[in-house]
């Protein structure tokens, strides 16, 4: 019988890799275009500053993410070679919450002091008024708000933190470089934003990222970016109405 020598060997390794590697990048793709492509071209149901107090966009948002939620995990567990829980994929934990809090917390207090100097900057103010505001004051809804700020920090958390990340770095990509990918295309999720919505989404990204890599815990930054959600959502608009 014979055998192959080293240098094949090589060659056929080789090929593998890059099947492997194309195939992880037509997946990725495929997802990340029917998923949130739409959205950064043409605005995404949450475009409208008003939209959350509407039903209608909040049965939209749960009829758009717990598919594409169900659809991720699904893929991942398909392919038995893949481990779920390197993917955040893990049954939830109950201090989870309680560090979810926590990692808010933390993200609140950075942004306060990146903000507190960027707002001495020329342009600042007509920068963040061009931006892209959030208004609610149906305090009925409160409850689909929170509903829909869970799913949507599952839905986003799932591809962009624990999905990208972790078949990025599948296909080769340092973990330092599927960070910055990952963070990157999530900022630019969030384009209809204005320029300043963008630079805010980076940034917290990077730091749901960062927490994700270090943890291993989807639960972790998906509920700490549905609390971030509704903090800014309700927050925001009782601090915004004090100001007029």
């Amino acid at each position: 019988m014979l055998t192959k020598i080293p240098g094949e060997w090589c060659a056929a390794l080789m090929s593998h890799s890059i099947r492997n590697q194309s195939k992880i990048c037509k997946e990725i793709l495929l997802l990340f275009t029917a998923f949130f492509l739409p959205g950064m071209l043409f605005g995404g149901p949450g475009a409208d500053p008003l939209a959350f107090e509407q039903l209608e966009h909040h049965l939209l948002v749960l009829l758009i993410a717990l598919p594409q939620i169900g659809l991720i995990v699904y893929l991942v567990r398909l392919q038995p070679q893949l481990e779920p829980a390197r993917y955040g994929i893990a049954p939830i934990r109950p201090h989870d919450p309680l560090w979810a809090l926590a990692a808010t917390v933390l993200l609140l207090l950075l942004l306060a002091l990146i903000a507190i100097p960027l707002s001495f900057l020329p342009g600042s103010e007509q920068a963040l008024s061009d931006g892209f505001r959030w208004q609610f004051r149906r305090w009925e809804y409160l409850p689909l708000v929170v509903l829909t700020s869970i799913a949507v920090g599952y839905r986003e958390e799932l591809f962009f933190r624990g999905y990208l990340i972790g078949r990025l770095q599948d296909a080769g990509l340092p973990q330092s470089a599927a960070l910055g990918a990952s963070t990157v295309l999530f900022g630019l999720g969030h384009i209809y934003q204005g320029a300043a919505g963008v630079l805010v989404t980076t940034f917290v990204g990077g730091v749901l990222g960062v927490l994700f890599i270090r943890s291993r815990n989807l639960h972790l930054v998906a509920l700490a970016h549905a609390l971030y959600n509704v903090f800014v959502l309700t927050v925001g608009t009782l601090l915004y109405d004090l100001t007029l």
